[in-house]
């Protein structure tokens, strides 16, 4: 949860608390009210007792007298809690405007999901192929020995060649051969003229 909707959470609670208590204060006051506009009647009913015929167009005046103050009061004490309620209201809008955008910044999990089955097959596919090329290669350590056999074959016949040079070189140079060589062409040559 994000430190704005934090806030905005800690907010309504406060305005929620502030409306517990603008009502409490406004029962407060309803009661004190009635209870002034008990001894009120109280009175006038001592009175009217008193006087033995019933009044009624005074009854009726403090009647309404009595419902129009209950109603000021009532609408008094109401104002502030109807601007909390409009205040409460505009907050709850603003927090689901926040909690729909919300959706806008984040990855849903059908879409993790989707991603994660594609990876899955991507990651099958890479491990079939590793598979295929590892059947048809040659490990590093097969051509090393293949290499070391190499170089000794090598190693053989350059010393089977030097034993041969030896044996042969003194006796017989390059340049006795290439000389030998030309006379036998010369020969040839000298043959195949015609006659």
């Amino acid at each position: 949860m994000s430190d704005e909707a934090t806030v905005n959470i800690g907010a309504l609670q406060q305005r929620v608390y502030g409306l517990e208590s603008g009502q409490r204060s406004m029962s407060e006051s309803v009661s004190a009210l009635s209870s002034k506009v008990e001894t009120l009647f109280a009175s006038l009913a001592s009175k009217i007792e008193e006087r033995s015929r019933p009044q009624y167009p005074l009854l009726i005046s403090i009647g309404l007298f009595g419902l129009a103050v209950i109603t000021a009061v009532g609408a008094l004490a109401y104002a502030p809690i109807r601007e909390n309620q409009t205040d409460l209201k505009m907050a709850m809008v603003e927090m689901a405007k926040t909690v729909g955008t919300l959706g806008e910044r984040f990855v849903s999990i059908r879409e993790l999901d989707g991603r994660s089955g594609r990876t899955r097959s991507e990651m099958e596919r890479v491990n079939a192929d590793l598979k295929a090329l590892e059947a048809v290669t040659v490990p590093r350590g097969e051509h090393t020995e293949r290499w070391r056999g190499f170089d000794a074959s090598v190693v053989n016949l350059q010393r089977q060649i030097d034993d041969q040079n030896k044996k042969f070189g003194d006796t017989f140079s390059l340049r006795d051969a290439l000389q030998q060589m030309q006379r036998e062409i010369d020969r040839l040559r000298t043959e195949r003229r015609p006659p």
